[in-house]
């Protein structure tokens, strides 16, 4: 993914906050080696960022290509992934899902 995303994309956040470090770095390498590059198979998605806000808080923030693609990954393979995560990390975290709509982009890629 070129540069930040255009107007128009639709970005998929997931926020996950927890009381335990160990954990959270657990869930990040999860993320980083194993659920982002699965979300990205699907094809619905430009492209992801994981990001910690501090060592208990951290975000995933997917953009899709369009609204569409974003209602096609939860139509199709939203269950599938989901319950992964909950399966591997099934106590302990809690999550957050918002979805966002890039109105302009600024900077010097724009």
């Amino acid at each position: 993914m070129a540069g930040f995303p255009a107007a128009g994309h639709v970005l998929y956040e997931v926020r996950g906050t927890t009381n335990d470090v160990i954990l959270a770095d657990t869930i990040e390498t999860y993320l980083r080696v194993t659920h982002v590059p699965e979300v990205l198979a699907t094809g619905c998605f430009a492209g992801a960022y994981v990001s910690r806000l501090d060592p208990l808080t951290f975000r995933t923030t997917y953009v899709a290509h369009d609204h569409a693609s974003l209602e096609e990954y939860f139509a199709m393979h939203t269950a599938r992934l989901r319950d992964a995560f909950v399966r591997r990390f099934p106590t302990g975290v809690t999550l957050a899902r918002e979805e966002w709509i890039v109105a302009e982009r600024f900077g010097a890629d724009r």
